[in-house]
């Protein structure tokens, strides 16, 4: 097994490997689709996933335990309860991690060109991709030799071409669904979604209606996280984690659902 050089990604490896190299094994069949919430980009279920890849472009698909709604056609998706969105959404199988340990989906043109070329490489050798490394002291750019076939060389130039590659460290790039669903970094904000890979689908058997003061005006346009939408999310994000923890067992669930009565009265005024 090749290990990377410096800027470099090994593609092919297998699961265990030694330290510094970049692994990208995927047994997994799942086309990951996101979405992307206030700058960060959030993965759907595997269910999700599922659906929304044998959708044939014409009717919206409800995702979310029912709460959000994709058109696949237009690659956006809308809360269905409450007002919010449309956020875009992305179906990509090439991830980038950075050096603080965020992904970002690859665009998804790009992300179908790597595929193309990366079914054309046999699968039973490793591979180096390399990547430019720019020193932010001198602002010299390090470029690598070329790799060994010209099919990755034509990758190289993919990564590259994505707009994360030159405004961030590249740490990774991965493949495939499982990296979405890996535990995430210290600097990763918990998804809004309550339909994660790892947690359990459970029944809802109450429901809290959560209102807003009067400063839901102020924290719309002043706040970037401090909405009533926000904290319904993080008050189910919550709620998950404790019945996960103490009730792994219990098949109920709590629904929290946004009363945004400011809209209503901005539109009155």
């Amino acid at each position: 097994m090749a290990l990377p050089e410096e800027g470099g990604a090994t593609v092919g490896a297998p699961p265990l490997s030694p330290p510094g190299t970049v692994v990208v094994d995927d047994t997994s069949k799942v086309i990951p689709w996101a979405y992307m919430r206030k700058g960060e980009w959030f993965i759907f279920s595997k269910e999700d996933c599922e659906n929304l890849e044998a959708c044939r472009n014409v009717m919206p698909v409800v995702v979310d335990q029912g709460r959000l709604e994709v058109s696949v056609h237009e690659r956006t998706v809308s809360a269905v309860f409450w007002k919010e969105g449309p956020y875009p959404v992305i179906r990509t199988e090439w991830l980038f991690e950075s050096s603080g340990g965020k992904v970002y989906p690859f665009p998804e043109d790009e992300a179908t060109e790597i595929n193309r070329y990366w079914s054309s490489l046999p699968r039973d050798t490793a591979h180096s991709f390399s990547l430019p490394v720019e020193d932010h002291l001198t602002s010299h750019e390090i470029k690598l030799g070329p790799s060994k076939s010209p099919t990755e060389q034509k990758i190289s130039d993919l990564f590259l071409k994505c707009s994360h590659t030159r405004t961030r460290r590249c740490k990774a790039i991965h493949h495939g669904y499982h990296r979405w669903t890996s535990p995430p970094s210290s600097s990763s904000p918990p998804s809004p979604s309550s339909a994660s890979a790892t947690s359990r689908r459970r029944e809802v058997t109450h429901v809290v209606f959560v209102v807003h003061g009067i400063g839901e005006t102020y924290c719309k346009k002043r706040q970037a996280d401090g909405t009533i939408v926000d904290y319904c999310y993080a008050m189910r994000h919550s709620t998950n984690s404790i019945l996960n923890s103490h009730f792994p067992t219990v098949d109920a669930g709590i629904e929290y659902l946004p009363v945004d009565w400011s809209d209503v009265l901005g539109d009155m005024v």
